[in-house]
């Protein structure tokens, strides 16, 4: 066997994942049923933060996931309170899931020696479940969400979805998952059957990426595809990167002269307004008005408003009265401003901060394979974070195995040197 496939661990799945897999499939799908003043989607969510809490209680847990978990109580405390409790909660809940999945992955896998390879496994499995789950949906399954209908771009067709609410969110998910399943291409070359569920989720991943019409996806997509192509490769491999890229961008090119519908979708416009170019100007259009309609409400509310934010709610409220619509700006920093104010956005950027300094202070110990994973992962993250509400639930989950996967896997080489290192009768020769 060809020496760069030594110590791959090739991808398998266990009855158990498979059972519940088809439950998370089921659950999601009925997310939308109501049970009373809720719906699923907030119960189960609730539950979960609720078990993971439990989980963690009394336990020893890393500087950056308390610096998260102040981030999400914050949300719980703005100058309008008690108005808009109720989105304020559904905020804190959802900010929550991220930092206490990171913690239980730390905590469950700490003492593991093959912690990086079970947290690698979980992630293909949910990309693959991800892709998988919607396939259904090609077939003519009916939503119980919303469907949201291409006819302004000329066609009659609906945009993919799968299982969830937002176009927004599926797009991203998708993204996330078929790049994931890109890099680990090789745990699926040790059979036909592996790489046919390999080749086929690849191709439906980019095909749904596609189909959910939606631009911040396609254009981060195609960035993170670039940088898993180039990153580490050899002279060889870089070349044939090039190749595609090449080919990528023809393909591309091609579908924007002939696709009036995809033409529309990039310059902005519709069949109601069809004088649109490709330019930087009308893709700034998509979101500024909405970041600069947010700054100014910012600069209205006063210094209260802007050092611990008015609420979600109050939010929504002063964009109804500017724009006519009861949204949030579509640019994760001015949510968090709005809501949480300065102090909120601290606590945010902290977090961060402290995880990916642990993060790339263990980054040299270990695999290529992760650290290409984890790269890409911080380049999705960004771009979603820059263009957009942030990422998806499922998407966060993803980025939390190998982020944790990083950080106990560089922990236990890197004692394991300095372990050795005790007994060197030559320390200074390891500095």
């Amino acid at each position: 066997m060809n020496n760069s496939y030594k110590n791959i661990h090739y991808f398998k799945i266990s009855w158990r994942e498979a059972l519940f897999l088809i439950f998370l499939w089921v659950l999601l799908y009925i997310e939308p049923t109501a049970i009373g003043p809720l719906k699923i989607s907030q119960i189960w969510k609730v539950a979960v933060v609720c078990c993971l809490l439990i989980f963690i209680a009394g336990k020893k847990l890393p500087g950056f996931v308390w610096i998260g978990i102040f981030y999400s109580v914050k949300y719980l405390f703005y100058i309008y309170f008690p108005y808009g409790y109720l989105l304020a909660l559904q905020d804190f809940f959802e900010s929550l899931i991220f930092p206490l999945f990171l913690a239980y992955f730390y905590l469950k896998y700490k003492n593991r020696s093959d912690s990086s390879e079970r947290l690698m496994h979980l992630a293909i499995l949910l990309s693959l479940f991800l892709i998988y789950s919607a396939v259904p949906f090609l077939f003519g399954l009916k939503s119980l969400n919303p469907v949201t209908e291409l006819e302004r771009y000329g066609l009659e067709a609906i945009a993919m979805k799968g299982l969830f609410y937002h176009v927004a969110v599926s797009s991203k998910l998708f993204t996330v998952a078929t790049i994931v399943l890109i890099i680990t291409w090789k745990r699926f070359c040790n059979s036909y059957f592996n790489r046919t569920v390999w080749l086929s989720a690849v191709l439906l991943g980019s095909y749904f990426v596609y189909s959910s019409w939606t631009r911040t996806a396609w254009f981060i997509f195609i960035i993170a595809l670039v940088i898993s192509l180039f990153y580490g490769a050899n002279i060889k491999k870089k070349l044939l990167a090039a190749i595609v890229c090449i080919l990528i961008f023809v393909g591309l090119t091609w579908l924007y002269e002939t696709n009036q519908a995809l033409r529309w979708r990039l310059t902005g416009g519709t069949v109601y307004r069809t004088d649109t170019d490709l330019t930087l100007e009308n893709l700034l259009q998509a979101r500024l008005p909405f970041i600069i309609v947010a700054l100014e409400n910012l600069r209205n509310e006063g210094m209260g408003g802007q050092l611990i934010g008015y609420g979600t709610l109050r939010g929504m409220d002063l964009f109804e009265n500017k724009t006519n619509m009861k949204i949030i700006s579509h640019n994760k920093t001015t949510e968090i401003l709005e809501s949480s104010g300065l102090i909120g956005l601290f606590f945010y950027l902290f977090f961060w901060f402290k995880l990916f300094k642990m993060v790339f202070k263990r980054f040299k110990y270990v695999s290529y394979e992760l650290k290409k994973l984890t790269l890409v992962s911080a380049a999705l993250f960004s771009g979603f974070y820059l263009t957009s509400h942030g990422t998806p639930f499922f998407g966060e989950i993803i980025f939390a195995c190998f982020l944790i996967g990083v950080i106990i896997e560089g922990q236990r080489i890197s004692s394991k040197i300095l372990g050795t290192a005790t007994y060197c009768s030559h320390p200074k020769a390891l500095y």
